[in-house]
């Protein structure tokens, strides 16, 4: 019998002759195979393949779905969408009244109460409040910090919308009547000439040369030097 270069003689009779010729059959296959692969023979067809379903170091087995192996993810304890199956969907408020906030959409009712930090419907009158949409009126008093009615001259304002007029003196910050001249003021609004000086924080009439200015509406000639502060 010949292997490539490798002759066995086995005309010797008898089952111990031919198992003592075993392992030199074995390796003179396996030297073939490799001399037939280097020369471009290829590999006898069977010879090395591997056993089905292994692989070796570093390599991606055919029909991997390219997982970690050392994952220990059960693809039946998630959700279609790969989030687990215990943590609620994002965006789903699940606090209810009374409960802490600091958001909105924090609350199951749509409404966080930024004054007292807590999921809240919208307070009566004198309930702290931050906002308008805290309060059922619709009017926070942003001065007083608490629901409110529209307020009568004197009472404490931070904003038009809180007086009853629909004035607030924003330098005394009260609700209040528009000032005569003299009167203290931060806004034109808030005068009955329809002018404050800002550089004087009253109300008054526009100024000839030479008065105290700090815009060009406060001077009979319409120009205030800048500079200076001096109408023109």
């Amino acid at each position: 019998m010949r292997f490539g270069a490798f002759r066995f003689d086995l005309r010797a009779r008898g089952t111990r002759a031919v198992s003592s010729l075993a392992p030199r059959i074995g390796a003179a296959l396996a030297l073939t195979a490799v001399v037939a692969a280097c020369s471009g023979g290829g590999t006898p067809s069977g010879l090395f393949d591997r056993p089905s379903g292994s692989c070796a170091p570093g390599e991606v087995c055919e029909g991997s779905s390219g997982a970690s192996a050392g994952s220990d993810a059960d693809p039946d304890e998630r959700d279609p969408d790969g989030s687990d199956s215990e943590t609620p969907s994002p965006g789903t408020p699940s606090a209810d009244a009374g409960e802490p906030c600091r958001r909105d959409a924090e609350c199951a009712n749509g409404l966080c109460n930024l004054r007292l930090d807590r999921c809240a419907g919208p307070g009566v009158d004198g309930t702290p409040c931050s906002r308008d949409s805290e309060c059922a009126n619709g009017l926070c008093n942003l001065r007083l910090h608490q629901c409110s009615a529209s307020g009568a001259n004197g009472m404490a304002c931070s904003r038009d919308s809180e007086c009853a007029n629909g004035l607030c003196n924003l330098r005394l910050h009260q609700c209040a009547e528009r000032g005569a001249l003299g009167a203290t003021c931060s806004r034109d609004s808030e005068c009955k000439q329809a002018l404050c000086n800002l550089r004087l924080h009253e109300c008054a009439v526009r100024q000839a040369a030479g008065g105290s200015c700090s815009r060009d509406s406060e001077c009979a000639s319409n120009l205030c030097n800048t500079a200076t502060r001096r109408c023109q």
